[in-house]
């Protein structure tokens, strides 16, 4: 690795293949590893500071977790906090935004729905 990598270009690295690899276990059909390593990925960059567009990143990944386990009102918590963290950072159109909106968006369907109306996507 980068000797000259500090303590907290380690923790971002270990944080994005925790979200990374996160994304990977939720394909391989568990969402409660998938989850616990998306949680563990956010708190590691929260305890750095800043990085609120990673973080959001980071929300919209746990969000599709758990509305791909159903639990699609917590899923919509967890894309909206996305959305707040990205206000004033980058700008609507953008692809991760536009990303995060479309799953805000599929997830405020009617409760009696068991899947959303349109693919969610992972921010990876």
């Amino acid at each position: 690795m980068l000797k000259s990598c500090s303590g907290r270009c380690r923790i971002l690295r270990t944080a994005a293949q925790l979200w990374r690899e996160g994304m990977l276990v939720l394909g391989q059909n568990d969402p409660a590893q998938a989850e616990a390593m998306q949680r563990q990925a956010l708190e590691l960059v929260r305890g750095i500071g800043g990085f609120d567009v990673l973080q959001a990143r980071i929300h919209n990944n746990i969000g599709v977790i758990l509305s791909c386990a159903g639990r699609h009102d917590e899923a919509n918590r967890e894309f909206g906090t996305a959305l707040d963290l990205l206000r004033g950072r980058i700008a609507p159109e953008t692809g991760l935004h536009t990303i995060i909106a479309k799953n805000y968006r599929s997830t405020l369907a009617p409760a009696h729905q068991q899947a959303p109306a349109q693919p969610l996507h992972a921010a990876m």
